[in-house]
């Protein structure tokens, strides 16, 4: 995560997890970085999903948030790749359908978009998922987001 910010953008605001690499921080240095703590290491900490995606938004809610932009959050394979930035990951690869639409993904992220599903269903907030992909398409078709 610290070479992904390395030249990172100076006018923005950075939420750091305080659980990250003293190298992310040290990556940071200079910009606007904002501690927060996850629910399972400190006791006022921000509860926690099965996902950063998931796990920020309850943090940006508890901030006053509403609206929220996600993007990079398709939870399958595209053009491929199974992320941005090459890394390992965890669950079985698996096809999952989506009315007329099938996606390569893996049992974990299958996971991840059932846990969307549950959390968005309670949800006092808005999504909208942008560049498409299999949790995009679950959450449209369960009209809990929209799609750009």
């Amino acid at each position: 995560m610290a070479s992904f910010l390395k030249g990172a953008p100076a006018s923005t605001t950075y939420f750091v997890a305080s659980k990250c690499h003293s190298d992310v921080f040290a990556a940071l240095e200079g910009r606007d970085a904002r501690l927060w703590h996850i629910g399972d290491s400190h006791p006022a900490g921000v509860p926690t999903a099965c996902s950063i995606t998931l796990t920020a938004m309850s943090l940006f809610r508890m901030m006053g948030w509403r609206r929220f932009r996600t993007f990079g959050w398709d939870g399958c394979y595209m053009d491929g790749r199974d992320h941005a930035v090459s890394q390992p990951h965890s669950g079985q690869d698996v096809t999952v359908e989506v009315g007329d639409q099938e996606f390569r993904t893996t049992t974990t992220w299958a996971c991840e978009a059932q846990d969307a599903v549950n959390q968005l269903s309670f949800a006092d907030y808005e999504v909208e998922v942008m560049g498409g992909g299999m949790i995009g398409a679950i959450l449209a078709m369960k009209g809990l987001a929209h799609v750009g």
